[in-house]
């Protein structure tokens, strides 16, 4: 269901959500290093997503067309499963920047519709030239962090034990959203704009 959007323009951005169970899974595996990381910015379960294309200050006369052509992309494509991966991160060595979680069933899946909404997309001059990677980011080093403490290497041996193993299970994709991101002090927070149904 479309939401009212204020204001004249918002931070737009595409993205697959991640169901609770899976947000749960992630937030509790993450806890130790977490705690022994404070110098990372974590990323609140609540806002876990794989982005697909990312809009950037996106005026709001632009939603009308970009909700059409979104309604597009998904047309035809049907849904599929999708779960975790192993952890990653942006570098890959040394000391990251950007900590991930990686995917593994539904890959190639969300990989396929991440161009799709991006070939879908570009006809209304929201284009994306870096290559797709599927991964749900958990967290990024602080500005005021000029060496961050963990390594990549820690970073992918990090993870701790959970009481429950559900959020590792796939879980069915059947839509994604248009959300805006609103900028707080306390951190950003995502509001999904509207849902579009794969296949519809």
């Amino acid at each position: 269901m479309a939401t009212n959007i204020p204001g004249q323009s918002l931070r737009g951005f595409v993205a697959v959500s991640l169901p609770a169970e899976t947000r749960s899974y992630l937030w509790e595996a993450t806890a130790s290093v977490r705690y022994a990381h404070k110098d990372y910015k974590w990323v609140m379960p609540e806002n876990y997503h794989v982005t697909l294309l990312f809009l950037g200050d996106t005026p709001k006369k632009d939603v009308p067309a970009i909700r059409d052509l979104l309604r597009r992309a998904v047309s035809g494509f049907s849904p599929f499963d999708m779960s975790l991966g192993p952890p990653g991160s942006f570098p890959s060595r040394g000391n990251p920047n950007v900590l991930y979680v990686g995917i593994d069933t539904g890959a190639k899946e969300v990989s396929s519709l991440a161009m799709r909404v991006r070939e879908s997309l570009a006809e209304a001059s929201y284009a994306d030239n870096k290559p797709f990677s599927a991964h749900v980011t958990v967290a990024r080093a602080s500005r005021r962090t000029k060496a961050p403490g963990l390594s990549a290497l820690t970073w992918r041996t990090s993870f701790g034990p959970v009481e429950t193993q559900e959020g590792r299970r796939p879980f069915r994709v059947q839509e994604i959203h248009l959300f805006r991101s609103e900028l707080r002090p306390d951190g950003p927070r995502y509001r999904p704009i509207e849902g579009f149904t794969l296949g519809g």
